[in-house]
């Protein structure tokens, strides 16, 4: 059984994460879960604080390498602390000390997060300038808001025109708002829920 425990900090935008208990076949399911609800809420940053966890099947050490995998492809990290003896020595025999970030207390591990934190603001600072208006028709207050915010209004649907060049549409994994984006890696932003996402291919 793995009991799971976070807290939020809105000044560091990283999460603290408590893990206890044992992360094996059954529990890695509820692992899994957990990051990718938090991870498609934006949320990019964690502290995995592991005193508590007790036991690490093959499958948990998969699911941190997912975790690890899937970060990575959002600009996020996660570092790891507060790891007992047992479970440091099996990290440290499969050489995941090398592959994951884990410190001996909490403090190094948010002093490390916090310069990646810095760059991933700096990189949303960059967004693409939304060119064409977003056009919405997903509640009234929100179609309002957006009528007021930009001026002219060409159509009546529910898509995000991102860009006046030849897009591509996909669905915002947050709100489910289809979106038209330029054809271009980089960071964008959802007009209609904020969720700020970024493009690889």
């Amino acid at each position: 059984m793995l009991e799971i425990a976070r807290e939020s900090s809105e000044e560091t935008l990283i999460e603290t994460v408590h893990l206890k208990g044992s992360l094996d076949l059954r529990s890695s399911f509820d692992f899994d879960r957990f990051f990718h609800k938090l991870i498609q809420n934006g949320q990019c940053f964690f502290v995995l604080e592991l005193s508590h966890l007790e036991y690490v099947s093959g499958k948990g050490i998969s699911s941190f390498m997912t975790l690890s995998s899937r970060l990575k492809s959002e600009g996020g990290k996660f570092a790891c602390t507060g790891m007992t003896g047992e479970i440091n020595q099996l990290f440290s025999f499969l050489g995941l000390d090398q592959e994951l970030m884990i410190f001996p207390n909490l403090q190094e591990a948010f002093f490390c997060l916090k310069k990646y934190t810095h760059e991933w603001k700096d990189q949303l600072r960059k967004l693409p300038e939304i060119e064409a208006e977003p056009v919405l028709t997903r509640s009234s207050e929100l179609k309002r808001d957006m009528k007021k915010k930009y001026e002219k209004t060409s159509h009546s649907t529910n898509t995000a025109v991102l860009t006046r060049k030849k897009a591509t549409t996909i669905n915002c994994e947050h709100c489910d708002m289809k979106l038209d984006i330029a054809n271009h890696l980089g960071y964008y932003m959802c007009p209609g829920c904020g969720h700020q996402f970024q493009v690889h291919s």
